[in-house]
């Protein structure tokens, strides 16, 4: 079994998060499902409807290349992007100024060992669809994850929200998106064992993804608790337990899947 500890994060059976995670989008809504719930499956079950749920974004071919396209934003949707059609004119209208960015970055780049030119230039990609009306960070990068899945990690708002809250000394809310990079490659460096040990497991079952998009999920499922529906997070001395102790010590983190964690 592999555990992830990252702070006040607590993953402590990776594989099985993960899949339960994506048995979650293969079932769809539970209210109006047939199927069963992760409880009621049989491994089978369990095994064919997650993998549905991982065909729906992380399974589809990556578009490598340099070019954007209809087909990566559109895919998008499987991972709840919200983008809509004039979203994607949004990407399409930048994508000449997009191109000799991802230039920068080969096709099989892997951000773990990503130079300072290649985490510079994703910086500005990021930032360059960012910059768009209702095109945010999460947006941009759930797109551009289908170029350069093995690079560019998801940063939506669980994620952004668990990085700066737990990495107070490295980042602010609205620390620049190069320092959210430098960040993220130094905990994939730092927890490469766990990660590709995760990786290997979960590509015996079907489930191939790079080990920065396996921190990036886990990172998602263990901290989406903490965030309301608006983005909001819990506020640092909540996190941290600083107001209740008065001494900025941590207590304990809930790990997933218990009843702490909800």
């Amino acid at each position: 079994m592999s555990e992830l500890r990252v702070q006040t994060l607590c993953v402590p059976d990776c594989v099985a998060a993960i899949e339960r995670g994506y048995y979650g989008w293969g079932q769809g809504r539970p209210a109006d499902s047939p199927e069963p719930s992760w409880e009621d499956a049989t491994p089978k079950q369990r095994h064919d409807i997650a993998l549905r749920g991982y065909s729906l974004y992380d399974g589809y071919p990556a578009q490598r290349g340099n070019e954007i396209s209809a087909a990566e934003i559109c895919t998008s949707v499987g991972i709840n992007s919200r983008v809509v059609l004039n979203d994607v004119v949004r990407f399409l209208v930048r994508a000449d100024e997009a191109r000799p960015l991802l230039a920068r970055i080969p096709d099989d780049a892997r951000l773990e060992q990503g130079t300072d030119d290649q985490i510079a230039a994703a910086g500005d990609l990021i930032d360059l669809f960012a910059s768009a009306f209702e095109i945010c960070r999460g947006k941009a990068t759930k797109v551009l994850y289908k170029k350069r899945p093995a690079f560019m990690p998801i940063l939506d708002s669980v994620v952004a929200d668990f990085l700066w809250k737990n990495f107070p000394h490295d980042l602010r809310g609205n620390s620049p998106v190069d320092h959210v990079l430098r960040l993220y490659q130094q905990l994939l460096r730092e927890r490469a064992p766990v990660l590709e040990r995760t990786q290997t497991r979960l590509a015996g079952k079907g489930f191939r993804l790079s080990t920065s998009r396996v921190l990036n999920y886990l990172i998602w499922l263990g901290w989406r608790r903490n965030v309301g529906r608006a983005g909001f997070g819990a506020p640092i001395t909540k996190v941290w337990a600083t107001k209740q102790s008065g001494r900025g010590q941590s207590q304990s983190p809930p790990v997933v899947g218990s009843p702490e964690a909800g």
